[in-house]
Formats: structure tokens, C-alpha cells, sequence
């Protein structure tokens, strides 16, 4: 009889613990929203890997929650990409013949590729490529060096809705509730073809969690969606701040900043839309206050340690630091706002 090798056992005991960690972080979300990383329960989580690091890191700030520390263990996620790009490669190989591919480099650091069936127009494909390089250089402008690095965004646009269920539920995801969903394994965007303006909007809101991932790592779902939520109506041509604002929609009352802080476990078991809203209301003030640079110390913060989020508690403090009257401030621009289109509707 042949005997088990006992050494073998106990080595291959951490090769299936990074594999298990591996995919957790990659399927832990898939049966909710691909659109969000998955969220440990615990708000101090580990992160999954670390490279040793006696270097400070470069992004001092007043916030000062982690920057003004020595960053011993930076995330390394080379690992996630590097997978991510082998799964988008196998995604490509599999579309079929009635695809066309556009591929184009946008601020010499997005790698933009997509995939169509013939239902868009070079109108279209210029309009993408301008409004994701204005987005990219938002995140330039708050991210600095941090933001000037390869982005690879790849978007599949469907050209009916039985395309588009088709090809997304074969990964195990619901589309019935959905136009766009962006699936973190394969770093790839599917986008349902609705008309050039609604699919252009849904195309951006998806690239825009691509560039997170890349950029930012597991953050917030709020932070995520409300920065996808603001982006996917810029307006780069447009006179004033560079966006299409439904500010009529701020008549309804967002929800409070804390309880959006506080909402990563709401997501799916209360109204998916309203926190959709709250996101897009807060990150849209926190973007275009011009007095205020809350939500850049946000996001540099987030960029320090990629692998976990910041919990509420340090998302708290960095706002109000950046930020001291935050909650009035906001209270009193939505109410402006409100005023400004009564004003002009009457």
C-alpha cells in the first residue's frame, strides 16, 4: 500500500488557503451587485496580501489618519490584476463574429476596449473616449501620480435585452433589474444597448468602477457608486460645472451622511434606489465644493491601503477634518439648489 506523504499535507495547506482567499474576494459579491467589492462584516479587515515597505508614504495630508504614518505593509494587488487580465482575454476570445472591437489609449493612461455589435457609431465612440478622459482627469487632478497609471477598461455593449441577460447570467448574475453591471474577475463592463444617450451614460457609470478597482481598491459601496453615479453625467462641453444636474431630484431629502457612511450591509435589503441617490447627492457636493477638499483626502486615504476599506469611523474623521461643517454646508446647498429651479420654473 502506498503511503500519503505527510510533508506534502502540510504544504499545500497555505496553497489552498491563498486560493480560498482568492476566491472569496473574487465571488464574494457576484450573487449580490458585481458592480461593488465584496465587504467583510468586520470594518478592520485584514487586508489579503502585503509587501514589506520601510518607505513613508507619499501622500501627507491634514486629515493625517494614515498618511502621517510609515506604511510597513502596502497592498500589492498585482496578483487581482494580473488575473483579471488573463479572464478578460478569455472573455474576448469567446465573443462572437458579429462583434466589432474600437480600442483607443485615453491621457496615456486608460487602455479603453470595446466590444459592440454594430448598434453604436464613431459619434458615440468620440463621445465615450472625451467623457472618460474628463473623468480620468478628475481623478488626476485629486490623485496626482497616483492617478497617472494604466487603467485597462474593457466594455461589451449588447444590442438587444436578450443579449444582454444572455451573456451576463451565464456568470450567475440577475440582470432583470439592471442595464450595465461590471464584473470585477474579468475587469469587463456589460452594457445594454437603450439608445446612444442612456448607453453611453451606463457605459461611463461602469468604466468608473473599473477605475476605482484599479485606482482605489475595495472601497465603500456609496463612495463607489456615487462616484459612478456623478461621473456618468459629465458634461465636459457643458458651461458651469461640467455636468448634467437633475437637480429637481434634490427635492427629495438624501439620506443623512452618517447613515450613508454606515450603509455597506444596507445595500439589497432596503431601497437599492435611495441609496443609489443618497451616494450620487453627497459625492456630487463633495465633488464640486470648490472651498472644501473632503473628498480628496478621501480618496488618497483609500488609495494608501488598496486591500481593505476604511471604516466608518476613519471615513468619519477624514470628512470632518477636511470638512468641519459638512452636514449644514450640505443641507444649505441642497436647499439652494431646490430654490434655483423653483425660480425658474415659475
Amino acid at each position: 500500500m502506498k503511503r500519503d506523504n505527510p510533508r506534502l499535507k502540510y504544504r499545500l495547506i497555505p496553497l489552498l488557503l491563498v486560493i480560498l482567499v482568492f476566491i472569496w474576494w473574487l465571488t464574494g459579491e457576484a450573487e449580490r451587485q458585481p458592480t461593488a467589492l465584496p465587504s467583510p462584516q468586520a470594518s478592520n479587515a485584514a487586508p489579503l496580501k502585503v509587501v514589506e515597505s520601510n518607505e513613508p508614504t507619499s501622500h501627507q495630508n491634514s486629515a493625517g489618519v494614515i498618511s502621517s504614518e510609515l506604511v510597513s505593509k502596502a497592498c500589492n494587488l498585482d496578483w487581482l490584476f494580473a488575473y483579471q487580465k488573463r479572464s478578460a482575454a478569455q472573455l474576448a476570445d469567446g465573443l462572437g463574429d458579429d462583434f466589432s472591437v474600437f480600442k483607443a489609449q485615453i491621457n496615456q493612461a486608460i487602455n479603453l476596449t470595446l466590444y459592440h455589435q454594430g448598434k453604436i457609431g464613431d459619434q458615440f465612440v468620440a463621445n465615450l473616449v472625451n467623457k472618460l478622459g474628463a473623468v480620468h482627469n478628475y481623478y488626476l487632478s485629486m490623485l496626482g501620480d497616483g492617478a497617472a497609471q494604466a487603467i485597462d477598461v474593457n466594455i461589451i455593449i449588447l444590442g438587444d435585452r436578450a443579449a444582454y441577460e444572455d451573456s451576463t447570467s451565464q456568470s450567475g448574475f440577475d440582470p432583470r433589474m439592471s442595464q450595465g453591471v461590471f464584473f470585477h474577475g474579468s475587469n469587463s463592463a456589460f452594457v445594454e444597448y437603450k439608445g446612444d444617450e442612456i448607453t453611453l451614460r451606463t457605459a461611463i457609470h461602469e468604466a468608473v468602477h473599473a477605475i476605482n478597482l484599479k485606482l482605489l481598491g475595495r472601497i465603500p459601496r456609496w463612495l463607489n457608486e456615487g462616484l459612478a453615479e456623478t461621473f456618468e453625467r459629465i458634461a465636459p462641453n457643458q458651461a458651469g460645472n461640467g455636468f448634467h444636474m437633475p437637480h429637481t431630484a434634490l427635492a427629495q431629502r438624501p439620506m443623512e451622511l452618517y447613515s450613508v457612511i454606515g450603509s455597506e450591509t444596507q445595500w439589497g435589503s432596503i431601497d437599492t434606489g435611495y441609496l443609489y441617490f443618497s451616494g450620487w447627492a453627497w459625492v456630487h457636493y463633495l465633488l464640486n465644493n470648490k472651498d472644501s477638499h473632503a473628498l480628496q483626502q478621501l480618496l488618497i486615504q483609500e488609495q494608501v491601503q488598496m486591500c481593505s476599506m476604511l471604516n466608518g469611523e476613519q471615513i468619519t474623521q477624514i470628512l470632518e477634518e477636511a470638512h468641519p461643517t459638512i452636514e449644514q454646508d450640505f443641507n444649505q446647498w441642497r436647499v439652494n439648489k431646490v430654490a434655483q429651479i423653483q425660480d425658474t420654473t415659475h
